[in-house]
């Protein structure tokens, strides 16, 4: 593999599904052709301890209103960090703003550069942003997309050739088992010991589309034990916990904030199902994929994820899942009722889930074609 150099400003120890899926390629590339350039976070240092190739932290955007473009500091420590790095390929883990830097630096130094897309970062930019996005992506020696969906939503709005576009899709990890009384304390400390428990693992914002359960639980007794659980944070949560406030929810739904990789395998543990029906695309913000399904999946919860092109690509319907049209709280209902009423539907499903992600959906087998573009 050539020298990589990655730029991202969304990598790990930060959570969310662009950061894991940097997270875990870069964990199985060669350690020795690998760097990573990011941003400074707190506990990363016991982060980057851990791994075998190296990460170098800067602040990559400047700051003050005079300095602009923003994006000069990031050519500038690219600059410097050139003589010891020595990249042979850069790996662009936004379109914009790094993406500009890697298409001056082909230009000035002909070092090709790689772009990963994920659904949001190319559907936000309008304007001579946007422009400029096409500009990026047509330049680069390779475009990487998170999903068919997302490769056909970039080959349309930017005018690209489909052969410039390879499709590699996250993969799942083992999941971290955690003991049974992790999860017994869980239950108890926010008092669900009897109750059928369904969750939504992700960020709080108006696209992930947490209210249609909210609606479900006013407007229906699907379960009179069904209790709700928002895992996660984001700047929706005061909104949605005045709604839950406003509809009289309070005892049947938490919010558990922010949680680390054990507590989040705690709470998958302690489900009867997952429920993530999120909206297509609001505002530019879109679904690419849909990682939480896969991680569902792996330890064997059956879910209900929204009919929509990046999510059809992780759950099959009927087979790893149940899919619905996203804003639909009648077909909500009857699938969150199919799987409480019939144990053994549910039962099936997680397990077709499981067997189905341990199959197709492997980081060793993602990296493998990183390695093939990165040689």
């Amino acid at each position: 593999m050539k020298r990589t150099l990655l730029i991202s400003d969304d990598f790990a120890p930060a959570v969310g599904g662009v950061a894991s899926y940097y997270r875990e390629i870069c964990r199985r590339l060669p350690a020795d052709a690998l760097t990573v350039l990011t941003i400074p976070q707190v506990n990363a240092p016991e982060f980057d301890r851990e791994q075998r190739y190296r990460i170098i932290r800067q602040p990559l955007l400047s700051t003050g209103t005079l300095q602009w473009p923003r994006w000069k500091k990031t050519l500038q420590t690219l600059k410097n960090l050139m003589p010891t790095v020595r990249p042979e390929v850069l790996w662009v883990g936004q379109v914009l703003p790094y993406g500009t830097v890697a298409w001056l630096l082909q230009r000035r130094e002909r070092i090709p550069y790689v772009v990963s897309i994920h659904g949001m970062d190319i559907a936000i930019p309008r304007g001579r942003r946007r422009w400029l996005a096409g500009r990026i992506l047509r330049g680069a020696q390779r475009i990487v997309a998170n999903s068919h969906a997302t490769q056909e939503f970039a080959r349309t709005r930017y005018r690209l050739a489909k052969e410039q576009i390879s499709v590699i899709t996250p993969g799942v990890s083992a999941p971290h088992r955690v003991p049974q009384t992790v999860v017994d304390r869980l239950r108890q400390r926010y008092g669900l010991v009897n109750a059928k428990l369904a969750i939504t693992v992700g960020r709080i914002v108006p696209r992930k589309n947490h209210r249609v359960m909210l609606e479900l639980l006013q407007r229906f007794s699907v379960i009179p034990a069904l209790r709700y659980a928002i895992v996660g944070d984001g700047p929706e949560r005061g909104v949605l916990e005045r709604e839950v406030k406003r509809r009289k929810l309070t005892p049947r739904v938490v919010f558990t904030g922010q949680v680390d990789d054990q507590e989040l395998s705690a709470w998958y543990e302690a489900c009867d199902l997952v429920v993530s029906t999120p909206l297509a695309d609001l505002d530019g913000d879109r679904e690419g994929f849909g990682m939480v399904y896969l991680e569902a999946a792996s330890f064997g919860k059956p879910v209900i994820g929204s009919d929509i092109p990046g999510v059809r690509e992780a759950v099959i319907h009927n087979v790893s899942g149940v899919l619905v049209p996203p804003n639909d709280v009648d077909a909500l209902a009857r699938a969150l009722h199919r799987y409480l009423s019939d144990p053994s539907f549910a039962h099936r499903i997680g397990t077709q889930g499981q067997d189905l992600v341990s199959r197709k959906f492997q980081w060793e087998s993602r990296t493998a074609q990183f390695r093939e573009i990165f040689s």
